[in-house]
């Protein structure tokens, strides 16, 4: 069960990076392209190399530890139930955190999600999640906003509440 999730996995990856090269390929103007080409191009290769990975150690009837591989922390005989209790609850944080961008906008979000995980799902001490979070404000507030002229879209709390340097 676990080896067909994880191919499965895999191959809907494969088609997500896949779409997304197409896309910066052939509808995106040029320079604008690289950003997602960026993205999409290190993903397709490191899930195509996972892929294979998956399906040679099958082949060759050996487990796959989980060091270094894709997996969620948990040991090979967690059970199916613990295995997708965990995906969906990160599975939650990441539409919770879109959820957010929605509705506070990119820089509130990201301060809140950095705080909120790194404190309930990370357990982590005070001190490393304000040093993140710090970092984090510091890389959206100053270096991509001021440096590379990245304006965040309009939230939707933004345009009713007018303060522009935070939404």
């Amino acid at each position: 069960m676990k080896f067909k999730v994880r191919i499965i996995f895999n191959v809907f990856l494969l088609i997500v990076f896949s779409y997304a090269i197409y896309e910066a390929v052939a509808k995106m103007a040029r320079g604008a392209e690289i950003f997602p080409l960026m993205l999409a191009i290190p993903g397709f290769i490191l899930v195509a190399v996972q892929l294979f990975l998956e399906i040679h150690s099958r082949v060759k009837g050996v487990e796959m530890r989980s060091e270094g591989f894709v997996d969620l922390s948990l040991d090979n005989n967690a059970s199916d139930r613990d295995t997708l209790l965990i995906s969906g609850r990160m599975l939650l944080w990441i539409l919770c955190f879109y959820l957010a961008i929605y509705i506070v906008g990119f820089k509130v979000a990201v301060i809140a999600f950095f705080l909120l995980y790194l404190r309930w799902e990370a357990r982590g001490r005070w001190i490393t999640i304000i040093s993140l979070t710090g970092l984090s404000c510091y890389g959206i507030f100053f270096h991509f906003e001021k440096f590379m002229s990245i304006h965040w879209p309009d939230s939707l709390l933004g345009k009713w509440v007018n303060v522009p340097w935070l939404f």
